[in-house]
C-alpha cells in the first residue's frame, strides 16, 4: 500500500474492516458481513456476536458482554467466554 499515491491509499477504517475479516478466517470463526464490511456478525460459542470492526467495538447480542479490538474479540470467543 506504501507505493499508491495519497489520494488512493485506505483509510485507517477500511484496513481495519479488510485485516479484520482476514483474522477470523485464518481463525476458522464464522461471520456474515453488513453494510460492505462495516458491521458483522461473529459466530461465538454462546451466540452471535455484533462487531465493527472499523471502530474495534463489538458486544454480544445479549449484552453480556463488550470490548473493543479484533484480538479482544478472538481471545474472547477462543478462550470460550463468548
Amino acid at each position: 500500500m506504501s507505493d499508491l499515491p495519497e489520494k488512493k491509499k485506505l483509510s485507517k477504517s477500511v484496513r481495519a474492516r479488510i485485516s479484520s475479516q482476514q483474522l477470523l478466517q485464518s481463525r476458522g470463526i464464522e461471520y456474515w458481513t453488513n453494510n460492505n464490511g462495516i458491521h458483522l456478525i461473529v459466530t461465538g460459542n454462546y451466540g452471535y456476536i455484533d462487531f465493527w470492526p472499523g471502530k474495534g467495538k463489538w458486544k454480544t447480542r445479549d449484552n453480556s458482554m463488550d470490548g473493543f479490538g479484533v484480538f479482544g474479540l478472538l481471545e474472547m470467543i477462543e478462550s470460550g467466554q463468548i
